[in-house]
């Protein structure tokens, strides 16, 4: 049999039960009970050695809470010497893509684009591998009668541009505006005169305070005092006792009373805010520009009933920007974040239930029929709304008939729900076991944390 064809199991416990403990009947086993048999006595064992075994998982299959049914590992058995591979696949949360585009100039009454080839298996199986992309264009504001051009808004471009996008209806994409932005709130005012510190990053701002300045006078002063440093990039703006400070990128804020004058200042650090008012921003911080900000959406999750005739693996999207008309010679595009394809989620494992149906009767090799359409009588164990780490097991097993052997190349695959500790240690350490003893086998067997990766 090929071995790019490779029938297999899925097993996905529940219940969190470990596994049986040895010498039990099939009977004893708990609904979403993972346990090992030998093959000749049906009774439950501890490792596995030199004899047949099988694994079996307890079902319940009315809901009663009770043991109606089992289900088996691929193939009638395997034994130590038929293992080629182990391997633990860690439950992996999805990421999305995200890029950024800043550094630009903005001219009045001039067309900005951005071109996006999008990549991902949804679109391939519509289009091929032909270029699935789109342009998002806006033109930013009439120029104002003046004899001076360059008179455009570089917020309103970020902005313009950001609303194009999130208004596309196929929602591949999700734009958002960052700036950089910290606060300075005065807790208290001054009961001595002196001097109060302002640190913001390597620089260190002086402000003097007079006896009796409330947390509003405190704070005019710090605001003074920020703007009058001309710190590259840092604007302050000041509301009551809060003084917001603005820079193009983080920088740390610190205070420090070096002239115990009793004010007391809450700071927060400059770091990347997303900004929904850009009027306020505009006004606070004139000279300031937007970072536009892109992220990737993930290919919907279907509701479906029986099979999920509209199932993409992977799920995640991505892409390639390129900026046209208006960034000539400015502009620039970051990628802030690599996209990371998720792996172990209950959507995923029940798509490799329903195709190892096909070898098992559930629904039988007919998964899908031109005559009859989609079964709908598919019994599924795994739980779609759930996380799982997985062990994969490939094994081959060898078999006589008609005066001929025949090797058959199984797998079975085993799904634990990745807050199921006491159930995975319990497997692993079976397998950390087996895979001492068999020198030949392909192994690859991560601890595996819960629901976040690789320990």
């Amino acid at each position: 049999m090929s071995k790019n064809n490779r029938p297999f199991k899925v097993l996905p416990t529940s219940g969190d039960s470990g596994l049986l403990s040895a010498g039990q009947a099939l009977s004893t086993l708990s609904p979403g009970q993972l346990g090992i048999f030998d093959a000749n006595t049906n009774l439950s064992i501890a490792a596995i050695g030199n004899q047949k075994v099988y694994l079996a998982l307890g079902v319940d299959t009315n809901g009663d809470g009770s043991l109606n049914d089992i289900v088996k590992s691929a193939g009638f058995y395997l034994t130590k010497a038929q293992v080629k591979a182990i391997s633990a696949a860690c439950y992996t949360t999805p990421v999305p893509m995200v890029f950024q585009v800043d550094d630009f100039n903005a001219d009045c009454d001039t067309e900005y684009g951005i071109k996006i080839e999008f990549r991902s298996q949804e679109i391939y199986r519509t289009h091929g591998y032909n270029q699935a992309a789109k342009t998002y264009l806006i033109k930013t504001s009439c120029c104002e009668k003046c004899t001076e051009c360059n008179s455009g808004s570089c917020v309103e471009v970020a902005k313009r541009l950001a609303d194009n996008i999130n208004a596309d209806e196929e929602k591949l994409l999700t734009a958002s505006l960052i700036g950089f932005k910290g606060s300075l709130e005065v807790a208290t005012g001054a009961s001595a005169a002196g001097d109060i510190t302002i640190g913001i990053g390597s620089t260190n701002v002086t402000v003097t305070v007079a006896n009796g300045d409330t947390t509003s006078e405190v704070a005019a002063k710090i605001n003074t005092a920020i703007n009058a440093a001309e710190i590259t990039g840092v604007v302050a703006v000041v509301d009551g006792d809060i003084v917001t400070v603005y820079n193009t990128s983080a920088v740390a804020l610190s205070f420090t009373d070096t002239g115990s004058t009793s004010v007391a200042v809450t700071d927060v650090d400059v770091a990347k805010t997303v900004i929904t008012d850009t009027e306020t921003f505009k006004l606070e911080n004139p000279n300031g520009c937007l970072k536009l900000e892109v992220a990737t959406n993930l290919s919907s999750i279907r509701d479906f009933c029986g099979i999920n005739a509209k199932y993409f693996n992977p799920r995640e999207l991505v892409v390639i920007p390129t900026l046209i008309s208006g960034f000539d010679c400015n502009g620039k595009i970051t990628v802030t974040q690599d996209v990371v394809f998720g792996q172990g989620s209950g959507y995923d494992v029940k798509q490799l239930e329903y195709t190892a149906g096909g070898w098992n009767g559930n629904p039988g090799p007919y998964r899908q029929s031109a005559l009859h359409g989609l079964p709908k009588d598919i019994d599924y164990l795994t739980s779609g709304s759930t996380n799982y780490n997985l062990f994969n097991v490939s094994y081959d097993l060898n078999s006589v008939g008609g005066f001929q052997e025949f090797d058959n190349h199984l797998e079975t695959i085993i799904a634990i729900p990745c807050s199921d500790t006491t159930t995975y240690t319990a497997i692993k350490t079976v397998f950390d076991n087996l895979v001492s003893t068999v020198p030949d086998a392909q192994i690859e067997i991560d601890t595996c944390n819960a629901c976040n990766g690789v320990a």
